[in-house]
């Protein structure tokens, strides 16, 4: 072998090694791009499990109610408790906006989250509490929540344990028909 041609074999095996490295990297850059959407999403499912968490004082539980009512006895106590749970609920949900519109986060389970909304403030202390944030959210998502609200007016005020005991009871009477 001559010169030259060990020379022209160098150079393949080299354009071999970059070509490889090259598929390594593309690889490794998927990867950790999945890892960050993992992350991302297993954030939103803290954040929900954290402000359901904090209902179940019962003391935030009772001012939760009282607020979600709109009552004007509320104490402040209640509502400081009250406008804390829903500010830290919706900083989050603005975060998952903002992913979302950055393309970090999938449109599946940010329409998931929208889906919600209307339930969400589906009570008028809740929609009051929207629109304060309002005031200093995104303009874009405070436009996502412009529409959330009017859903949310438009529908029948949502008693979720009112749901639960019809579906509890249609669930039972299955199984009295089963057996």
């Amino acid at each position: 072998m001559t010169l030259e041609e060990f020379y022209y074999v160098s150079q393949i095996i080299a354009s071999f090694g970059v070509l490889a490295s090259v598929i390594y990297l593309a690889l490794q850059t998927r990867q950790t791009a999945r890892n960050q959407k993992t992350a991302l999403h297993q954030n939103r499912v803290t954040q929900i499990g954290n402000d359901f968490g904090r209902l179940t004082d019962p003391a935030i539980a009772r001012a939760v109610l009282a607020a979600d009512a709109g009552e004007d006895a509320l104490g402040d106590v209640e509502f400081r408790q009250y406008y804390a749970l829903w500010v830290v609920t919706l900083i989050g949900l603005e975060e998952q906006y903002r992913q979302f519109r950055e393309g970090n986060f999938d449109a599946s389970r940010w329409n998931s989250t929208v889906r919600g909304f209307p339930i969400m403030f589906g009570q008028p202390g809740g929609r009051a509490m929207v629109r304060m944030f309002q005031m200093i959210a995104d303009k874009d998502f405070s436009a996502v929540l412009d529409k959330a609200l009017i859903e949310a007016r438009a529908m029948p005020q949502v008693d979720p344990k009112a749901i639960w005991t019809a579906l509890a009871a249609e669930e039972r009477a299955r199984i009295k028909a089963s057996a």
